[in-house]
């Protein structure tokens, strides 16, 4: 049986071979760590300026402020003409007694008021009523009549004296006793005061 020996001698390197065609394209690999920031770029230009936007609706009305100062006076204008004459002045009282000989005074004052009195005695007739019969008329019947007994003809009576039936010119007295009857056909005296208006 032959023997046959391998040698480990290696001959020259043979010459480079063409390149081959590129293999398809691995898969992706797995992100890196991120790098740090970069410095800030400078400022770009400035861009033009928008559209204006629509007006918005007016805000509440605020609060009144405080009353300013008051200005200085003005110039004073120029004197008006004189106005007519007042009436002349004074109290343009007027009075006057026992001009119909009832023994009655009286006095009328500007404002229109008029006051009479008087004291005499008067018949009280079967009706027990007596007439008072002033010196001046009243305006109007709203006058007020006011009336004192001086004396009666009775101690044992205390009168009740009632005005009614006024007039402008007069007023009619009626007179009772205390226990309410009329006292009648009689006189007495008796002071009394008028007070209303003449005008």
């Amino acid at each position: 049986m032959a023997e046959y020996i391998i040698g480990n001698v290696m001959g020259p390197q043979g010459p480079k071979g063409d390149k081959g065609d590129t293999g398809a394209q691995g898969p992706q690999g797995k992100q890196g760590v991120q790098g740090p920031k970069g410095d800030t770029g400078s400022q770009g230009p400035q861009g033009k300026q928008g559209l204006q936007g629509p007006q918005g609706n007016p805000g509440p009305q605020g609060a009144k402020g405080d009353k300013g100062d008051t200005g200085p006076a003005g110039p004073q204008g120029p004197q008006g003409p004189a106005g007519p004459q007042g009436p002349s002045g004074g109290l343009d009282i007027e009075s006057g007694d026992n001009e119909k000989g009832l023994n009655i005074y009286w006095t009328k004052f500007p404002d229109g008021t008029m006051i009479q009195w008087g004291e005499r005695t008067y018949q009280i007739d079967a009706q027990g009523q007596t007439e008072i019969v002033f010196e001046q008329p009243f305006r109007d019947t709203q006058y007020v009549v006011s009336i004192t007994r001086d004396s009666f003809y009775s101690p044992l009576y205390l009168p009740s004296l009632v005005i009614g039936d006024k007039k402008v010119g007069s007023a009619k007295l009626k007179i009772s006793s205390n226990s309410g009857l009329l006292i009648t056909n009689t006189s007495s005296m008796f002071s009394w005061m008028a007070i209303g208006r003449y005008k």
